[in-house]
């Protein structure tokens, strides 16, 4: 079973989520774009249930990450940002706790989508045999500050193992 958005979710039904193997498509990125809606209505309880992609992983949930778009831009940057350091566009913070690594953030975005849509034979990690589906980012996201990662782009998109956009 798949859950979609799964934006609030009380502590005490994750584990149910784990004992049903559920998987998770959630858009943290909604924290950077509307975290200041959310923390002017939302009790201080339920700000604790915002996208509680720490708590997934504690339990070993099968998380991906995505925009939502075209709600909200398609950039993952943004989802990424949202997930390691959980702050909005205006900078502040909600439910720090609850943020993860970029590794995390990252596997996120490749490993647990190519899983959710049961083509995690086909893409998902860079493995011989799967679909040579690449980009080439302007910064080393496994390197840089997490304040750095709005600012990361794009610099080449490889499909099927040949270049069809360079910048």
């Amino acid at each position: 079973p798949r859950l979609e958005h799964c934006a609030f979710c009380p502590s005490e039904f994750i584990p149910q989520l784990n004992a049903f193997q559920v998987t998770i498509a959630t858009q943290p990125s909604f924290l950077y774009y509307v975290g200041e809606t959310y923390r002017k209505n939302l009790t201080a309880e339920q700000k604790t249930w915002l996208y509680p992609l720490q708590s997934f992983q504690n339990q070993d949930i099968k998380t991906a990450i995505s925009s939502d778009s075209p709600l909200f831009s398609c950039n993952p940057f943004v989802g990424l940002y949202a997930a390691v350091t959980r702050k909005d566009k205006t900078g502040c913070v909600t439910t720090p706790q609850e943020s993860i690594s970029m590794s995390n953030a990252f596997a996120s975005y490749t490993i647990w989508p190519a899983y959710a849509s049961f083509e995690e034979s086909l893409k998902g990690t860079i493995t011989p045999g799967k679909l040579a589906d690449l980009i080439v980012l302007s910064n080393d996201i496994t390197k840089i500050e997490p304040e750095e990662i709005l600012n990361t782009r794009v610099v080449m998109t490889i499909m099927d193992g040949k270049i069809v956009w360079q910048g």
